[in-house]
């Protein structure tokens, strides 16, 4: 039989420090949008079309629904005049062949290459738990790399790729 965890005080007040974090994270959606809402972000409405017409079933996302049947959408969907339509069209399902590829793969395909820098902040008091934060900014940039690895050995044709301005 093994003994009961002991942590210090230093690391008691880490995980305290870090369950109150997770309880911040934003938990709900919006029915119309599908944007991510903290609790205090989140409003109730109930919902004048049939729950299986909301626009975040075709996403395949289920509504988020009290005991009274009101659905929790975002400040900009709870007003009267909100149409029950997606204003984003459905990418369609996940392609089956891309399932078996690894991560470099799939970034290889993507047509837009997102660049950020993530560092893991000091944890608290030197205990053990740590989180990571965006540092600098967040940029984007066209993705030539599929085009790079196809074109690149072709009869010595050199590929190059132009700073495009976005």
């Amino acid at each position: 039989m093994s003994a009961p965890l002991s942590l210090t005080r230093q690391q008691q007040n880490s995980v305290t420090a870090y369950h109150n974090f997770c309880v911040q994270l934003p938990v709900y959606y919006c029915a119309i949008c599908c944007v991510l809402l903290y609790k205090s972000e989140t409003k109730r409405v109930f919902c004048p079309v049939p729950a299986e017409t909301v626009p975040c079933v075709i996403w395949g996302f289920p509504p988020i629904c009290d005991v009274d049947g009101r659905i929790v959408v975002c400040a900009t969907h709870a007003k009267d005049s909100t149409q029950w339509v997606s204003t984003i069209d459905y990418p369609g399902a996940i392609v089956p062949e891309t399932e078996g590829l690894n991560y470099r793969e799939l970034a290889c395909l993507s047509p837009i290459k997102l660049l950020a820098s993530v560092c893991r902040n000091s944890s608290r008091s030197a205990s053990m738990l740590g989180h990571y934060n965006l540092s600098g900014n967040i940029s984007g940039r066209f993705n030539y790399d599929f085009a790079g690895y196809i074109f690149s050995g072709i009869r010595g044709i050199a590929y190059t790729t132009e700073n495009h301005a976005g």
